[in-house]
């Protein structure tokens, strides 16, 4: 498991849905910014769009993460990790 994994789990007070797109973010991430589609976060979590987008919203809300617009088709978000001494 590596070091956002480790975060999530140790820092992050989100709870179920929330919890599952977090830690697959954590997963994409190597420096704390992840840029996966939501395509991509649907089939790695289960989830289908609603509850990833409302999963997103919570976890902003909850100052967890930080989601940087990709502006257009083909260009996803970049979604930055705000846990355990992240930017």
């Amino acid at each position: 498991m590596g070091d956002w994994s480790e975060r999530v789990w140790a820092d992050s007070r989100a709870r179920r849905s929330a919890r599952l797109v977090l830690l697959t973010l954590a997963h994409y991430a190597d420096t704390g910014a992840a840029g996966p589609t939501l395509r991509q976060l649907e089939a790695a979590t289960g989830l289908r769009r609603p509850a990833v987008l409302a999963a997103l919203r919570a976890l902003v809300t909850l100052g967890e993460l930080r989601v940087a617009s990709g502006r257009g088709t083909r260009r996803p978000n970049r979604y930055t990790i705000l846990l355990g001494g992240a930017p």
